[in-house]
């Protein structure tokens, strides 16, 4: 899948490889990244298809998630390039909610920073 891809310009991130698909493990050490696809769009009569995935930094810092919500826009925001075979035409940030916290999450909770783009790839 092309978001597993993308993930290898992000492991250089501040999150390094604490990077999980869906959901965080029980115990994880911060800052840390989710990612999951929203919709899988696809052009019906060429090879082109333009996923929206998000990418969700989370951390028990506000100031940090959000760091790295911009570390991980600056190396997918218009990127363009042939990652594992994928011809990548260019990834494209998407209006997202913003900054979010989840008092669940114990007695500090975790904030997290959610942000779609749209990864326009030709489908070989």
């Amino acid at each position: 899948m092309v978001e597993k891809a993308i993930l290898t310009l992000l492991t250089d991130t501040s999150a390094g490889q604490r990077i999980y698909p869906l959901v965080l493990p029980f115990k994880v050490a911060f800052p840390a990244l989710t990612y999951q696809r929203i919709s899988n769009m696809g052009h019906h009569d060429i090879n082109v298809s333009y996923p929206r995935v998000q990418f969700t930094a989370w951390s028990d810092k506000l100031i940090t998630a959000r760091q790295l919500a911009g570390e991980v826009e600056d190396r997918l925001r218009r990127y363009k390039g042939v990652i594992d075979g994928y011809r990548i035409k260019q990834i494209v940030k998407l209006p997202s909610p913003g900054d979010l916290f989840d008092r669940e999450a114990g007695d500090a909770g975790i904030y997290y920073v959610p942000v779609d783009y749209r990864i326009i790839y030709d489908k070989e």
